[in-house]
């Protein structure tokens, strides 16, 4: 009886060390659990907030370019005053009087440098030949008046490829133009621009479209061209083509007349051959 009883004890003792034991293996893989857990949980918190950081730089960068992005009415503020109104007066002929009439037409032109240089249209130079005694008169955006000394015209009935631009020169008389900026890069189909023009005596009028097409045409295939659904008419010759950038990309020479809408621009990036 008493060594069953001894027996018992000692089996009691060793399960309780048993247990024990096995209770402390378990604590021991729990606390490695809750630190491995821990672990990954500071990884994962640290990696969501490096996330949630690059994502609130990135909607605050884009923010800011949103808010300091041009719009058209400040490039056209910026620009306009570089653009300038072009008149040609002179006499021509009656056709049904055979007497000598009163005759004009106007386009527009912009500064190309402070030396009083202007591009424009060639056709505008080139229709003076159709009138007697033609005078040409530049006025600018703050109403000065300037005479033409010099008229420089690209011939295109020699070589009919060769781009519709022409360039005069007034004398400014120590008043100080505010030339454009050429632009230097590549426009592409969809981007932003910014016609300013006299269409139908309507001075310094600005009309606003996109790039639709770039490349020649059919009526000119040497020349690069760019077309617009810019609105476009009569008087708008020879103005200035802005991107939102404020730079010039091109001069408005030709309307495509089957539909208004259609506009094909004369588009120039080699500036080398324009300060030429």
């Amino acid at each position: 009886m008493k060594r069953w009883i001894q027996i018992s004890v000692l089996s009691i003792l060793i399960a309780c060390v048993a247990n024990i034991w096995y209770l402390n293996h378990q604590a021991v893989d729990l606390k490695r659990d809750i630190y491995y857990t821990q672990g990954r949980t500071s990884q994962m918190i640290q990696s969501l907030y490096k996330r949630d950081c690059e994502l609130l730089s990135k909607m605050l960068k884009q923010k800011d370019e949103l808010i300091n992005r041009p719009t058209v009415a400040s490039v056209a503020e910026d620009v306009i005053k570089s653009v300038v109104y072009i008149e040609v007066k002179g006499k021509v002929q009656d056709q049904n009087s055979g007497k000598m009439v009163d005759a004009h037409y106007f386009g527009t032109g912009f500064v190309y440098d402070t030396e009083g240089y202007i591009l424009t249209a060639g056709h505008l130079i080139n229709n003076m030949k159709l009138l007697k005694d033609p005078v040409m008169s530049v006025t600018c955006y703050n109403g000065e008046i300037f005479e033409v000394l010099v008229k420089i015209l690209i011939n295109r009935e020699e070589e009919p490829n060769l781009p519709d631009i022409g360039l005069i020169q007034i004398d400014t008389k120590g008043t100080k133009l505010t030339p454009v900026i050429l632009g230097d890069k590549n426009l592409s189909v969809g981007e932003t621009i910014i016609s300013i023009g006299h269409p139908k005596h309507l001075t310094f009028s600005v009309s606003t479209g996109i790039v639709s097409r770039l490349g020649n045409t059919p009526f000119y295939p040497n020349g690069l061209y760019l077309q617009t659904d810019t609105a476009i008419n009569p008087g708008n010759s020879g103005g200035p083509l802005f991107g939102l950038d404020g730079r010039v990309y091109g001069i408005s020479v030709f309307v495509l007349r089957f539909d208004e809408r259609m506009v094909l621009e004369y588009f120039h990036r080699k500036h080398d051959e324009v300060a030429e």
